[in-house]
């Protein structure tokens, strides 16, 4: 790794529990941190000892200098994932249990929190069902749209705008490895990963039709994949990180040997780049100056028209008399 260590410090107070960190980039550049606030008795919130999640802006490269804490305080909240689109909007997309037995999952439901121009919203809850809901992501689109994807039992569903009543069902069959997932959106393109034993897995499908590629392997080998994650280049590139480690047939053991692993893809998505200007048609003829002015033997002298036509330009001296043409 190249590079050198700009500066370092603490986030949170020694008196709490400050866990779970996810760092997020917006589309303007602006980077934001977002954590879990607890009392460390009970790792997901209870009524009684709710968990906050607070998110520090306005990185100056050397510090945070601005903090939110969400005012809505969670409780029985197992999975939570954070995304920005600019300095003005972020999401934070919760899994929660309403009822507080993680031993079942017909209780675990969808939840928003929104920050729309610089204001966080009140919790938005996208599910109520009983069947289980988990393994929640959140992105934004290039325009600023959120999305939020997750599992529904065992099919993967989508929330485009993160609202209640945009649900689409975009992969009927997925495997429980799609607890631990990623969730990218390009420039026009969408990918979800998920480890699936000894593979990591992917599928694709543009931001305006979302009709989702079958899945393939983005990675296989006898090892066992976990802890995945993709996110986008500005050139379209897409970027997978996994941690790689041997299969171990001994059960209750773990190998203490692993490495984390990289894969880059080149143009899954449309490059970001910079948007040029189209060139506006003028509405009438214009004569522009010439250069040099004055000029002696020779000198370039440009018009415009409104329409592409023939022309004829015709140069006079200062008795009016034709000198060329």
């Amino acid at each position: 790794m190249n590079g050198s260590q700009i500066g370092t410090g603490t986030l949170g107070n020694v008196d709490t529990y400050d866990a779970s960190p996810k760092l997020a980039k917006g589309k303007d550049g602006n980077i934001m941190l977002a954590w879990q606030v607890g009392n460390g008795e009970n790792l997901y919130g209870t009524d009684v000892a709710p968990a906050r999640l607070v998110v520090a802006h306005q990185w100056n490269g050397s510090q945070w200098s601005s903090f939110d804490t969400i005012p809505a305080a969670q409780s029985k909240m197992f999975q939570w994932d954070f995304a920005v689109h600019d300095g003005q909007n972020a999401i934070l997309a919760l899994a929660k249990d309403t009822q507080d037995d993680l031993s079942t999952g017909n209780d675990w439901e969808i939840f928003t929190i929104k920050k729309t121009n610089g204001a966080w919203s009140s919790i938005q809850q996208l599910t109520t069902n009983a069947i289980m809901e988990y393994g929640v992501n959140a992105a934004f689109t290039y325009d600023g749209t959120p999305v939020v994807t997750w599992m529904r039992d065992t099919s993967i569903v989508g929330s485009f705008g993160a609202v209640s009543t945009s649900q689409e069902v975009w992969i009927p069959k997925a495997g429980m490895g799609f607890f631990n997932n990623s969730f990218a959106i390009g420039k026009d393109t969408m990918v979800l990963l998920w480890n699936e034993g000894t593979s990591a897995v992917m599928t694709t499908a543009s931001v305006t039709e979302r009709q989702w590629s079958p899945p393939k392997f983005a990675h296989f080998t006898t090892d066992i994949q976990r802890s995945i994650s993709g996110q986008f280049g500005t050139d379209g590139s897409l970027h997978i990180g996994f941690q790689q480690s041997p299969y171990n047939t001994q059960p209750n053991q773990f190998s203490d040997s692993g490495s984390l692993q990289l894969i880059s893809i080149e143009k899954v998505s449309s490059p970001l780049g910079v948007n040029t200007p189209k060139e506006q048609t003028p509405k009438q003829f214009a004569l522009l100056n010439a250069f040099p002015n004055p000029f002696n033997a020779s000198a370039t002298i440009k018009f415009i028209l409104p329409k592409q036509d023939y022309s004829l330009l015709i140069v006079t001296n200062i008795l009016g008399r034709e000198v060329a043409r």
